[in-house]
């Protein structure tokens, strides 16, 4: 956190961080009890590691990084909002990610798209 400077630095980082308009931070609601919020704050290289089928596909087709971390959860069967949530980011942004990685892909759909992964042992 020594990065983000002042006290007031930081607590604007995390009201961005909040609206998912930060790169430094990410964050993910925990709940909502009450009226108050409780949010899971990490690094933005948290927890999500792309598979190695991900990282495979990320080789061959030519994916970034946080393309292969999308494609991870769609191998875990996430869908756009809770991917959006492990990640991070808004849900706009993951539907961007999926349409990219259906178009480098070749596929019409999450399903096909899956399905070729596999047929080819990726």
């Amino acid at each position: 956190m020594a990065a983000l400077g002042s006290d007031s630095e930081l607590g604007r980082e995390l009201e961005r961080a909040v609206r998912g308009r930060s790169r430094r931070l990410r964050v993910v609601p925990l709940a909502d009890n009450e009226g108050s919020r409780a949010y899971l704050v990490s690094l933005p290289d948290g927890p999500t590691q792309p598979a190695p089928r991900a990282q495979r596909a990320q080789a061959r087709y030519g994916l970034t990084r946080r393309e292969s971390e999308v494609l991870t959860e769609l191998l875990r069967g996430a869908s756009n909002k809770e991917i959006a949530r492990r990640i991070g980011c808004a849900t706009r942004t993951v539907e961007d990610h999926v349409a990219r990685i259906l178009r480098k892909l070749g596929a019409s759909s999450r399903s096909a798209a899956i399905a070729k992964l596999w047929m080819e042992r990726l």
